[in-house]
């Protein structure tokens, strides 16, 4: 499986240079911020978190799946043997309903607002609540590991790093145009594999 550390290995091969690995580095993160918040079938996932009693707000700690949520498609929450869907709203909405601090009960409503889920009305209980739709990948800085960037949007990513190293940092105009057209074949490619895969009922991946 390749890693993050075969990315870096072979975008240096391809230009021939061994002196730009911080730049290398940099160009690969910046090709994945520059796609993490568009839909492809490797980044839809479904995450859970589990209520607290009397807790509202979820996902301000850095480390939350929450904070990396670019669309939600769907919320349901657990309660004993059955699951419910829990109705996006906006943050006007749940000012205007929440109006009483002590009124708890299962989670009917939710507003995803500052990279938090806000719940309504505020949980008395703990329950599960599953949460699917598309997510940043988490940020890799060790070589040996890996994610989808690097297997499935493998040739995406490589062919946007090149671009961005020869369009800023080794100045060769004529070589970025060249990656540029292979960032958007390999989009293409990738753009017609989600839509063939959403198309077959493919379900988000459970991480």
């Amino acid at each position: 499986m390749a890693t993050y550390g075969d990315m870096i290995d072979r975008i240096e091969s391809d230009l021939g240079r061994s002196d730009l690995t911080t730049a290398v580095k940099e160009a690969i993160q910046t090709a994945i911020r520059y796609y993490e918040r568009e839909r492809f079938y490797f980044n839809e996932q479904t995450s859970t978190f589990t209520t607290s009693s009397s807790q509202e707000f979820y996902g301000s700690a850095s480390s939350s799946f929450i904070s990396r949520l670019v669309n939600i498609d769907s919320i349901v929450v657990d309660v004993n043997t059955s699951t419910y869907p829990i109705i996006e709203r906006d943050f006007q909405y749940i000012d205007q309903v929440q109006t009483n601090a002590g009124y708890t009960g299962d989670p009917t409503d939710f507003v995803y607002w500052n990279n938090q889920i806000r719940l309504y009305p505020i949980p008395y209980t703990a329950r599960t609540v599953n949460v699917s739709g598309v997510y940043k990948l988490a940020t890799l800085t060790a070589t040996a590991s890996t994610n989808a960037w690097f297997t499935e949007g493998e040739a995406l990513i490589r062919c946007r790093a090149k671009y961005e190293l020869y369009h800023h940092r080794v100045q060769k105009p004529e070589k970025a145009v060249e990656m540029r057209k292979a960032e958007l074949d390999a989009l293409s490619s990738l753009r017609g594999e989600t839509t063939a895969k959403v198309s077959g009922k493919l379900r988000p991946t459970s991480f």
